[in-house]
């Protein structure tokens, strides 16, 4: 049976995919817009929505889990301070995804997301 098997590998080991996904949240909520390629955007942002509804009511079960994520304290208060309440009227969509053009060494489709 297929039952919970969502996520995409992206040609990576468990361990590397974590990381990979975790630096991205990491520069997303930092720079709030990132230029990535277009699978790993799609994989980014199933999380990032996660986390931004979390961090719409700030509780220490919900700022541990994100840091479970992030590992990185100042993202996590950023998260909670800024990003969540700014989002807390919205009920989801949190972000958009513009294609751009491809990369010019090996044709990878790109997409730039922002935060709204």
């Amino acid at each position: 049976m297929r039952h919970r098997k969502g996520k995409k590998k992206l040609n990576r080991s468990s361990s590397s995919r974590k990381a990979l996904l975790c630096n991205l949240l990491k520069s997303f909520f930092r720079y709030e817009r990132i230029r990535t390629t277009a699978p790993r955007a799609k994989e980014l942002v199933k999380i990032a929505e996660h986390l931004i509804t979390l961090a719409g009511e700030d509780k220490v079960s919900n700022r541990r889990y994100a840091f479970s994520y992030l590992q990185d304290k100042s993202i996590v208060g950023k998260l909670f301070k800024t990003i969540g309440p700014r989002n807390l009227q919205r009920k989801g969509g949190y972000s958009r995804t513009y294609k751009i053009p491809s990369r010019s060494g090996d044709a990878a489709p790109l997409v730039l997301i922002q935060l709204l």
